[in-house]
């Protein structure tokens, strides 16, 4: 753990304040630095940028900024800030010190109620015999094969030690599902694609676990292991797909978990999207 975050909060000088985000990668590689944490309008970005360094897009949220500084600097990355506007930075750096970023009690950034987790049927299939969701690196130390395209984002070593969630309403657990089958990354989020499941949980519940935590881009992640007796529901594309799920894998599927299976009416065709919606409206209409 750091000891003191605060005195590391750096920016650019202001003689050799960058134009624009492609500079300031070069510029924050060049001098050394691991992670570049861009505010930015709108949005948010992650991606290794083609100078090397992990590069980050955020808007200012002062919270959500703070949880990151902190994720980032306990897991020994060098960080240096920037925006567009300078003064955006000179103010940040202000009040992130006045408020001790060294004593932030929170594990995330969001008050939503719930989150999500998705996956293919094949790899809850593994869920269901593990008990549990696992980390890519936890899977990859019991010899289990993975099928991701996350290497794609060169992500630092640690985020590969986390199951990742969302909130219900995010795209991105369809977007990840979405870009399995494609084998790259799909940002075309009303392209037709094969939907898995959705595995939803109770926020409160999980900041509680040990390990749980946030890297300020993803609201909430668990380290290595997450128990799925932790699920509120688990939601299907068919009701024929659970069926036959269930028929296929009753002798390891337990009673308690079977009772979360829920599904949504089938389609001929499902987009991110359209699927995110329609599994949503399923659990809220159990879970109000």
């Amino acid at each position: 753990m750091i000891d003191d975050v605060n005195k590391q909060l750096d920016t650019f000088n202001k003689n050799i304040w960058p134009e624009n985000r492609e500079q300031a990668e070069k510029m924050a590689s060049d001098m050394g630095y691991d992670t570049l944490v861009c505010l930015i309008e709108e949005g948010n970005f992650m991606g290794r940028s083609p100078s090397g360094i992990w590069s980050i897009g955020l808007q200012e949220d002062i919270n959500r900024v703070k949880i990151l500084l902190r994720y980032e600097i306990n897991n020994n990355r060098k960080v240096i800030l920037w925006s567009e506007n300078r003064q955006q930075i000179y103010n940040l750096q202000n009040i992130i010190k006045n408020k001790n970023i060294n004593n932030i009690g929170q594990v995330s950034f969001s008050d939503c109620k719930y989150l999500c987790h998705s996956t293919t049927i094949n790899s809850f299939k593994e869920i269901i015999k593990d008990k549990a969701l696992l980390s890519y690196n936890e899977l990859i130390r019991l010899g289990k094969v993975v099928n991701t395209i996350r290497g794609n984002l060169r992500e630092p070593e640690d985020f590969f030690d986390y199951i990742d969630l969302a909130k219900i309403n995010s795209l991105a657990p369809e977007k990840v599902v979405a870009s399995r089958e494609y084998k790259e990354l799909n940002f075309d989020l009303n392209k037709n694609y094969t939907p898995g499941v959705r595995i939803y949980f109770d926020k409160k519940k999980l900041e509680s676990l040990p390990g749980a935590c946030s890297d300020g881009l993803h609201i909430l992640k668990v380290f290595k292991r997450l128990e799925l007796k932790h699920a509120l529901n688990i939601v299907f594309p068919s009701k024929l797909q659970m069926e036959n799920f269930i028929k296929n894998n009753k002798r390891e599927i337990s009673n308690e978990i079977q009772s979360k299976f829920g599904f949504v009416e089938r389609r001929e065709a499902w987009s991110p999207t359209q699927y995110t919606e329609e599994a949503n409206r399923m659990f809220l209409k159990i879970n109000r």
